[in-house]
């Protein structure tokens, strides 16, 4: 009863612990996925300005 109570825990917090980095992971990509872009978008333009 106690090692399936433990057992029960242990696996919650392994899935709340993917869970936490699934949801890192998302914030980061919404965060820096346009700055990327734009970055990308600077760096062509810079080059096309200098030829």
């Amino acid at each position: 009863m106690v090692w399936n109570r433990a057992g029960q825990t242990a696996g919650v917090e392994f899935t709340s612990d993917i869970l936490q980095c699934t949801l890192l992971a998302l914030l980061l990509l919404t965060m820096f996925g346009p700055l990327y872009k734009r970055l990308m978008d600077f760096f062509p333009g810079k080059i096309k300005d200098n030829r």
